[in-house]
């Protein structure tokens, strides 16, 4: 199943008219999840499926009993859970977005997201170095009012640096980033906790100066307090899945293999190697990585310690002399990112 779209088969899907009864409800709630500025491509290639199926099976006015939509997902769906979950998910939401219509549609039950075989990629300190080279060298080929290419060098740092999600730094609005007391708050996270992440200095740097030229746009409001903090040359928030898009773009700049969509490296690998290069330096400092747990869990985010703990069975079976190595942060940022910049020549 398609799930991971070039910009060009984007557009071509939104172009692509909805055929059956219910083409008027996908059409609308695809509208819908546009105006909110959520991640919808992957959504767009699931619903003209399930329209696809409806067109090809209506000899009759369809009612979306549970039998219907069971029948559709045994039909469309392969045995990979994986796949099953992606497309049911799409599907209850939206079941709901018709009953919040007032249409009578069965909510199919999602349940838990199946756990991912794959694993992690580490990067090493070397290639973490390039993905930041690479981020900054990124230039236009041709003028794109919606390029992200003015976020990436920030970002790229930001999610190494602290650890964060990528939907938790998207989602930050400038009242989150607080300079003053060197801090950015997290309030959409995946857990629904509101957290505190420290920015050092020389990552306080960087956003300082992305944000000195971000507010260089023509756009209204741009720097408002409840105004989000990366957007595109127009002053939206960004979409996951053109930085998805962009990250592929850094890896090949930056000499990193990417093997492809599920086999990564992903951007969200950032996370992991900063979670287990973060572990390497106390140990490297004589800290107690087991007693430093709890602390390690809450900077993260986890609800409980088992998810950090594979962060430490990671750093012991990829860095089996973890002892020995020595890393600082604070020297890998470069805090003059965006000093020769040519603001016109960014680009998608």
């Amino acid at each position: 199943m398609l799930i991971f779209m070039s910009r060009k088969e984007v557009i071509f899907m939104s172009k692509k008219k909805f055929k059956s009864s219910l083409g008027k409800y996908f059409q609308a709630y695809y509208n819908e999840q546009v105006a909110l500025y959520l991640s919808v491509s992957h959504k767009l290639t699931q619903l003209h499926v399930f329209d696809n199926y409806f067109f090809k099976k209506e000899k009759e006015p369809i009612f979306l009993s549970e039998a219907v939509v069971t029948e559709m997902l045994d039909y469309l769906v392969t045995e990979e859970k994986r796949d099953r979950y992606r497309y049911t998910s799409t599907f209850a939401m939206f079941a709901k977005y018709l009953v919040r219509l007032g249409v009578p549609c069965y909510i199919p039950y999602v349940g838990k997201r199946p756990k991912s075989n794959y694993l992690p990629y580490i990067y090493s300190y070397e290639e973490i170095g390039r993905i930041f080279n690479a981020a900054d060298s990124l230039r236009c080929k041709k003028h794109c009012n919606r390029s992200i290419l003015m976020i990436m060098p920030a970002l790229v740092r930001l999610l190494y640096s602290t650890a964060i999600r990528l939907g938790e730094a998207l989602s930050l609005q400038n009242k989150d980033v607080d300079f003053e007391h060197h801090i950015i708050t997290l309030n959409n996270t995946k857990n629904g906790c509101q957290r505190i992440a420290p920015i050092n200095s020389s990552m306080e740097k960087v956003l300082s100066q992305y944000t000195a030229y971000r507010d260089r746009l023509q756009v209204k409001n741009i720097n408002d307090p409840d105004s989000f903090f990366f957007v595109n040359l127009l002053g939206q928030p960004c979409t996951n899945h053109a930085v998805f898009t962009k990250f592929v773009e850094i890896l090949y700049i930056a000499g990193v293999k990417y093997r492809g969509n599920r086999l990564g490296p992903r951007i969200h690998d950032l996370r992991h190697t900063a979670c287990v290069h973060t572990m390497i330096k106390m140990s490297k400092d004589g800290k107690d990585i087991y007693c430093a747990l709890p602390n390690i869990a809450a900077y993260m985010g986890h609800k409980n310690y088992s998810s950090t703990y594979k962060y430490l069975r990671l750093s012991k079976d990829m860095f089996p002399d973890i002892i020995n190595i020595s890393y600082n942060l604070g020297k890998s940022l470069d805090t003059t990112i965006y000093r020769n910049v040519n603001f016109d020549e960014y680009d998608e």
